[in-house]
């Protein structure tokens, strides 16, 4: 249970269908928002903590403000410098984009089609952004949100859908280790139900179901 690596995922791969498993989890993924407001710095050293997860993690910067975009590109050169981190930084940002938009209801759009593990809104107001949003792992609302606390403090489960996948998933939760079962018990409603049934497997031509069904029409229960 959990994100593991490569070799977890790939184990979890090979074996789903034979055991349950939570998700696959792929590389690390941030997508942030940002308007006029935010430090460029900090823009940067968000992308950043998600880019030296590994060489394939993916970070995406969204803007309608060109200058922030000019301004977040180089701080990224700059902390990259600065900061000493791992080689495979440079191979993990030439995979990120920093894309610069129409407005901030653009940015949400393509946000929602990226679905990103994290999304990061650095704007004055995240709330009204938020209707906007369909697709994400986990939400980080406002300048001072870094994903940084989602990974180690904030407390949220961090277990989070990866590769779009959270267009349809959510994150791990108690809910990942349950199994729905449904029953059912006919009783004197049978007789009217039994000839509906029976009606819609002759419409699909599967006279067993029919007869399993009509046979229920004339019997008390």
């Amino acid at each position: 249970v959990g994100p593991g690596n490569a070799y977890v995922t790939e184990a979890k791969r090979q074996l789903q269908g034979v055991v349950g498993i939570d998700m696959l989890a792929g590389p690390s993924e941030i997508c942030a928002i940002a308007d006029d407001g935010v430090d460029p710095e900090w823009a940067a050293l968000d992308l950043l903590s998600q880019a030296e997860h590994a060489p394939d993690a993916l970070a995406y910067l969204l803007t309608p403000s060109a200058a922030l975009a000019g301004a977040v590109a180089d701080a990224l050169s700059r902390k990259v410098r600065e900061l000493g981190l791992p080689d495979y930084i440079e191979e993990s940002l030439a995979k990120s984009a920093i894309v610069v938009l129409d407005s901030l209801e653009q940015c949400c759009r393509v946000a929602s089609e990226v679905a990103p593990e994290h999304l990061l809104l650095l704007v004055e107001n995240p709330d009204e952004l938020m209707p906007e949003l369909d697709n994400y792992g986990a939400l980080f609302k406002g300048y001072g949100s870094t994903v940084a606390f989602g990974d180690y403090m904030a407390g949220p489960n961090h277990t989070l859908p990866t590769g779009q996948t959270a267009r349809f998933q959510g994150c791990l939760s108690p809910l990942t280790f349950l199994r729905p079962q449904s029953f059912v018990s006919i009783s004197e409603k049978a007789p009217g139900l039994a000839g509906e049934t029976a009606a819609f497997a002759a419409i699909e031509g599967l006279v067993a179901h029919k007869e399993a069904a009509a046979a229920r029409m004339s019997q008390t229960l």
